[in-house]
């Protein structure tokens, strides 16, 4: 059984209509779900001047003593980029393998006023084949850019499938399904 823990509101809606309600993950509480550490090396030139002219700013003369900061300009702007195309590409809805967590509750069922619906995930063919666990990490997936990224999405269901390490006693699994 993997349960989801909601509002009564989203759980009468779920009930009624027979369908999972499914969230954006630019919505969830974590600041760092979703997120990737972009690795700086991976910035090429040719990125940085793409950037910086998609955004309307005139590319920088290149000089030695600027270099660390167009890497790290860069590179957050191709991390919130990223994640900004994940985030509209996919939904997300959540399970955890716990129904008793008071944290979940808390944090999931309206602050201890929803509810939690159990799900049997071996009697339903997306559940079972799509669902996956959640991975912990105490360091973020590390992302090495490319030209060819810029309509892809390369380690996402490695990005989509983990979470801090600090959020481990979720026990979580997920469903992410494309928009």
């Amino acid at each position: 059984m993997i349960y989801h823990y909601t509002t009564g509101h989203y759980a009468a809606m779920m009930i009624a209509g027979q369908y999972l309600h499914v969230s954006n993950p630019s919505n969830f509480n974590d600041p760092f779900e979703f997120k990737v550490k972009v690795d700086e090396e991976s910035i090429t030139h040719e990125t940085f001047i793409g950037i910086r002219k998609k955004h309307g700013v005139a590319p920088l003369i290149l000089e030695e003593d600027v270099e660390a900061v167009r890497r790290l300009e860069a590179a957050q702007q191709v991390r919130e980029e990223h994640h900004g195309r994940i985030s509209q590409a996919f939904s997300v809805i959540c399970f955890s393998k716990k129904f008793d967590s008071i944290q979940m509750w808390s944090h999931y069922a309206d602050r201890h006023a929803g509810i939690v619906l159990g799900f049997d995930e071996s009697a339903n063919e997306i559940l079972s084949e799509h669902v996956r666990d959640v991975s912990y990490r105490n360091d973020p997936i590390l992302y090495r850019h490319t030209i060819n990224d810029e309509e892809s999405f390369p380690h996402s269901q490695e990005i989509m499938h983990s979470k801090h390490e600090s959020w481990h006693q979720e026990e979580e699994v997920r469903l992410v399904v494309p928009n």
